[in-house]
């Protein structure tokens, strides 16, 4: 039988490298996803920008359970660039909207009263090619979906909430934000079309317009290798990385300092 996830008191579990390709949930989640899921596997996933007015590049402050080395652990994300985008009928779309496992596609919800915006699950989120419980391919995709969820009964697993499957968040100021979250119990869930957990969730999200300006090199500074040494970790595990920098009166510029932006 595949693993199925589950909450341990250390705060990191055993989980399968890969998603899994199918599982049967819970009988206590299996109700519920029969009543939903056909709507759900007929939702197409959102993999292109949809049309309306882009909201780039926002800060992202996130926390939510990952797999990470064959693990599930409980992590604080903090940094990442957001999208979403509003259309002009009053749909609204987040890309990556669990930044706990991110494939660059997209969810829809809808404007509320108010700075309100509601967002109706299960949705697809996250396909990867199909295979048996041992890992091999068996030809064509599998879809995994976001749901509402919540705490099983024996505080192990997540389980899609059998009272409400809509998501509130607010659009206020210059901030979105996800009001249903974890103080009220409430769980953005990575799961099968059954309900099924497999091991990524949102607990809390808010996303922030950066108001920040790149710094620009000037035409006349020209920047030089530099190798920099840094610890990356409390128990002082130490790497190198080749970065550019470059002087300009009393100015200092920095660049290369990761690979998916070597040039800023």
């Amino acid at each position: 039988m595949p693993y199925q996830a589950a909450i341990k008191s250390a705060s990191f579990w055993s989980q399968e490298d890969k998603l899994p390709s199918s599982k049967l949930c819970k009988k206590t989640t299996k109700s519920l996803a029969k009543r939903v899921k056909n709507n759900a596997v007929d939702t197409p996933l959102i993999t292109e920008q949809p049309a309306g007015t882009l909201h780039a590049n926002y800060y992202g402050e996130e926390a939510g359970y990952e797999i990470f080395w064959n693990q599930v652990f409980s992590t604080e994300i903090d940094g990442t660039a957001e999208n979403f985008v509003v259309a002009d009928n009053g749909d609204v779309y987040l890309q990556d909207a669990m930044a706990t496992l991110r494939q660059g596609n997209w969810i829809k919800g809808h404007k509320a009263e108010g700075d309100t915006i509601v967002f109706n699950f299960p949705q697809k989120y996250f396909t990867q090619e199909a295979t048996d419980d041992n890992g091999n391919p068996i030809g064509g995709m599998a879809y995994y979906y976001l749901w509402r969820t919540v705490l099983n009964d024996a505080r192990d697993s997540f389980v899609p909430d059998s009272t409400s499957q809509t998501i509130k968040y607010v659009l206020r100021g210059d901030s979105l934000i996800r009001v249903d979250d974890y103080k009220q119990g409430i769980y953005l869930s990575l799961a099968t079309e059954d309900g099924e957990w497999v091991g990524y969730n949102d607990f809390r999200s808010t996303w922030t317009k950066c108001k920040d300006v790149a710094a620009v090199l000037p035409a006349n500074v020209k920047p030089e290798k530099y190798q920099a040494d840094y610890f990356y970790d409390a128990n002082n595990h130490a790497d190198t990385r080749i970065v550019n920098v470059a002087f300009d009166g009393n100015d200092i510029y920095l660049g290369n300092l990761t690979d998916g932006n070597p040039n800023g």
